[in-house]
């Protein structure tokens, strides 16, 4: 199941339900995503950056990017 899927079917359980907890649920994820997408933005860093950092802080820099962007997509 994609996060699409996951999101869509939150949606509608918060259109049948009188729970809260499914809309809560949907805008979690909706407020989490949006600050990834800031991380990631900042994580996308120019290589002259790049170049300029050690070879252990670019390998972390590039390990945290692709946990960022793994969480997203």
């Amino acid at each position: 199941m994609t996060n699409e899927q996951i999101k869509e079917n939150l949606a509608d359980m918060a259109a049948l339900l009188r729970s809260p907890t499914p809309r809560a649920a949907l805008n979690r994820i909706e407020e989490l995503e949006n600050v990834l997408h800031r991380v990631a933005y900042w994580f996308d860093t120019d290589q002259e950056i790049l170049d300029n950092m050690t070879a252990a802080e670019r390998d972390d820099h590039i390990r945290q990017h692709k946990i960022i962007l793994r969480a997203l997509f």
